[in-house]
């Protein structure tokens, strides 16, 4: 007779705590719905506050998160893994933070057009005299940030990683 093996308690809760973490910032990353509203439709929950996920019990978040994880390659990319693009998402906001975040030039078109350039054109150098796209371009390649993601940071479109706001409220407006 086999033995049967379960995980324990505190096992279960860690689970518990990384799938249920791992919806937040699924529902931040905007892969399936624009809004939380949006999402919480998607899913069959109200997610009308940023504790809303908090109130899923731990199966059932379990159960969506690995239910996104199979929709991600049904209707986004087959090849698509949504844990890895969430990988993607904290390297790339992590980044974002520490190098860009708070810096009003940093949202100035000619920046962003230069990061581009650095990141899409090989041999492209970035200007000597802006210091801080130098870091940024550094970290870009020594870590192999998603370019699309930290774009879609710098234009505020996502909320950063470590968010606990939800939806981004405030969109840069051209000029």
């Amino acid at each position: 007779m086999r033995e049967k093996i379960t995980p324990s308690t505190n096992q279960q809760q860690e689970l518990n705590l990384i799938l249920r973490e791992q919806l937040k910032k699924t529902v931040h990353l905007r892969l399936f719905r624009n809004t939380n509203q949006e999402m919480g439709e998607y899913i069959g929950y109200k997610l009308n506050s940023n504790n809303s996920l908090n109130n899923i019990p731990p199966f059932t978040a379990r159960c969506i998160f690995r239910e996104l994880c199979s929709e991600t390659q049904k209707q986004i990319a087959p090849d698509l893994d949504l844990e890895e693009c969430l990988a993607e998402y904290e390297k790339a906001s992590n980044c974002y933070e520490r190098y860009m975040k708070g810096r009003k030039n940093m949202h100035q078109e000619e920046n962003i057009h230069e990061l581009l350039k650095y990141a899409y054109l090989e041999d492209y150098k970035l200007p000597a005299k802006k210091a801080f796209l130098q870091k940024v371009g550094t970290a870009i390649g020594e870590q192999e940030i998603s370019m699309p993601i930290l774009l879609l940071l710098i234009l505020k479109v996502l909320p950063v990683y470590t968010s606990r706001k939800g939806d981004v409220k405030e969109f840069p407006r051209g000029g």
